[in-house]
């Protein structure tokens, strides 16, 4: 196993690398300034909502810096991703559709229609 720092978290060597990713304790001063690396895929809003045909998401996606790529990794020890403030209030919605072209078009027309109000989670059941 091979542990790669992509995200630039300071440290003298893999244990102590290591150490502070399970502490789960990290502070502004473990992480090195000089490191522009996003923590997040920062087009995904915008790739996820373009229905052109194309496959949005996928396993073997290697479209991003290599710490927020998806390409059939064996083993993740740890990553970090951006967080987002929590919202102020919630709602759980129960949709059903008659057929897999309506609920097609729902997800194009309501789901996906805009990037910058993307649900945070939609669930496809048979």
């Amino acid at each position: 196993v091979e542990l790669v720092n992509e995200l630039g978290v300071r440290s003298n060597s893999t244990a102590e690398l290591l150490a502070k990713l399970q502490s789960k304790d990290l502070s502004d001063a473990d992480l090195d300034p000089a490191c522009k690396r996003k923590a997040s895929e920062t087009t995904y809003r915008q790739s996820v909502c373009k229905l052109d045909g194309s496959v949005s998401r996928f396993n073997a996606d290697t479209h991003g810096p290599d710490c927020n790529r998806s390409e059939g990794k064996v083993l993740i020890l740890a990553t970090m991703h951006d967080t987002f403030p929590m919202p102020l209030q919630t709602r759980l919605y129960w949709v059903s559709c008659k057929d897999f072209e309506t609920a097609q078009r729902l997800k194009a027309e309501v789901y996906l229609k805009n990037p910058k109000n993307l649900p945070s989670c939609v669930e496809y059941m048979n």
